[in-house]
Formats: structure tokens, sequence, C-alpha cells
């Protein structure tokens, strides 16, 4: 099997190339910065203004492990505590996470953070510090069944539709909505009207908001009575 190659991003960060679907594990405009402004601060740092310090994340993909690694430097600075499950049914191998720089101590503050979470044994509930809780799951997404309502912020972090399709369908969607605790919110880097049109049909309330370069528009989609979640544009 041919392993995924490490290409270098605008923003001068490292993301992966997979050989398979031709897909990049993150934005080549800046993996990075992708990373940073829809899943930290559209979404994580969303959450924590509505509710206490106790955020429950569920992510579909967890590839690089940068969206579990800038969560839990943020939980660190920001004082609150994160409980973090992640499934994927490809991960990666040592040799391949060990060579990106994040790893390094000399070019990267939170390199042993990284390691970390790559060292956690799948399938095993750990604790990483006192903010910071960590599951990888080592599933397939179709078959995972997460309890219902449990969760207040979905990483839907998938490869596009054009290359795994079937975690873009209702049915895969739908388990995330399930997952999601009213107020709930679902991010991701997505903003097809296909998709979008599905997370409607589910129940979803979307509001689309400015990408990071590269792109125009990104999705946050919230799970919601209508009294429940007021002047949300406040927020970001």
């Amino acid at each position: 099997m041919v392993k995924p190659t490490a290409i270098l991003t605008r923003d001068g960060s490292t993301t992966l190339l997979d050989p398979c679907t031709g897909s990049t594990y993150h934005s080549i405009h800046g993996a990075l910065t992708e990373s940073k402004l829809i899943y930290i601060t559209y979404g994580l740092n969303h959450m924590a203004k509505l509710q206490d310090d106790q955020i429950h994340i569920l992510e579909l993909g967890f590839g690089t492990g940068i969206n579990a690694w800038l969560s839990w430097i943020t939980s660190e600075e920001k004082q609150f505590h994160i409980h973090y499950t992640t499934v994927d049914k490809f991960p990666l191998e040592e040799d391949v996470w060990n060579d990106l720089p994040y790893c390094n101590p000399t070019l990267y503050l939170g390199s042993q953070k990284f390691h970390a979470i790559h060292s956690v044994p799948w399938n095993q509930n750990v604790q990483l510090d006192d903010h910071f809780g960590l599951k990888k799951i080592y599933a397939d997404w179709q078959n995972y069944q997460q309890l219902a309502g449990s969760m207040d912020v979905v990483f839907y972090d998938a490869f596009g539709p054009g290359s795994q399709s079937e975690l873009w369908s209702q049915a895969s969607l739908q388990k995330s909505y399930d997952a999601l605790k009213e107020g709930g919110i679902w991010l991701s880097y997505c903003a097809q009207g296909e998709v979008k049109r599905k997370l409607r049909n589910i129940g979803f309330q979307l509001e689309p908001l400015p990408g990071p370069p590269g792109k125009r528009e990104v999705t946050r989609a919230i799970k919601t009575a209508k009294t429940y979640y007021k002047s949300l544009a406040l927020f970001i």
C-alpha cells in the first residue's frame, strides 16, 4: 500500500497527499490556517461562549491529528475541559505521522502534545492532562454507533464528496446529527449545495461562514429548537 506523502501548504504548514484518492488531508492554501478557522474559531471557541467549561467533541477523520492537537492546545490556553472522540478507518502509520514537522520541537512548541495524541492507543479512553481527554476509535463511520444526544460539537472532516461519497450520504450525515445535543454545532470545510440540502433535510439550521484562503465559505450547522438559539451572529 502506497503511503501518504507530505506536502508544504501556502501558510508554511504541512499536510499529506493521499495517493489513492488524490486528496489532501488539509487545504493546500494553509493546513493550520484552515483548521484553526473552521474547527477552533467557528467550532470550539464558539461553543465555549455558549455553555460551561465541559465540551464533548466528535470528529470524523482523525487524519493527521491536527484538529485534536489544536483542540488540546486551546483547552489549555482557555482553561476549559474537552472530551474528544475521533473516528477513523484508515489511521496513519507511525513512520508517516512521526515524520511530520509538528513532532519537531525546534519548529513547534506543542510538538510533545502532537506526539502524545498519536501515541494514544486506539479504542481506549486516555486523559492526557487536566483539560483534555482523548478516545481514538478505529472503525468505519457507517458502522460506528455514538450515544444519541451526547456531543456538543461535530468536526466533520472526511475527504470530500468526490473522494468518499459514502460519508456524505444523508444516512452518514444523519449519524452526526443524532450524536449532537440540542444546540450542538456541526462544522465542515464543505459548502457544496447538495451537502447543504441534505443537512437541511435532516433538520439542521445552516449558517454559511467566510472560509479560509482559497475557499469562499464553509459550513456551520446547528441542531436546535428555534427558542434555544438566539442571535447566533453575536457569537462569531
